[in-house]
């Protein structure tokens, strides 16, 4: 049997706050105003903008953002797993040793679980059979009435 649903698109939400926002509008505006007939929404220009930049952020910007959006309770949380799997695997991994480290840095000897493949049987149904049952079963049935 085919599967003839369209795959919907996936759209990630993202909340900004206000300032944001009014930045925003007023870039939408400053473009308006600039050419009439412009129909742009703040998607459009969020989109324009990601777009046009580089892929890759320089590393001041790594710098800002990461100082900017640092966490020693996650800090603590990944510290914590990882010593965790290191003892488990008889190794030694203290604090000092993930200081600075990506969080999402691979660690040696930690496997990635992948996920079963979904299977689906094939199931054949005797229709000759199934037909003969219910003959069978009505009858039985209009006998006991």
């Amino acid at each position: 049997m085919e599967n003839n649903k369209k795959r919907q698109k996936h759209f990630d939400r993202i909340t900004l706050d206000t300032k944001t926002l009014q930045i925003i509008d007023g870039w939408i505006a400053q473009v308006k105003l600039y050419k009439s007939g412009v129909d742009l929404s703040r998607k459009d220009l969020l989109n324009w903008l990601v777009q046009n930049l580089p892929e890759r952020l320089s590393g001041s910007q790594e710098k800002q953002l990461a100082e900017a959006h640092y966490s020693e309770l996650r800090f603590l949380h990944y510290a914590a797993r990882r010593i965790k799997d290191a003892k488990a695997r008889g190794e030694t991994l203290t604090l000092k040793d993930l200081e600075g480290k990506p969080v999402n840095a691979k660690e040696p000897g930690v496997k990635r679980k992948l996920r079963k493949p979904k299977t689906t049987e094939a199931v054949s149904v005797d229709i000759s059979a199934t037909n003969e049952n219910s003959v069978a079963n009505n009858e039985i049935l209009k006998s006991t009435q």
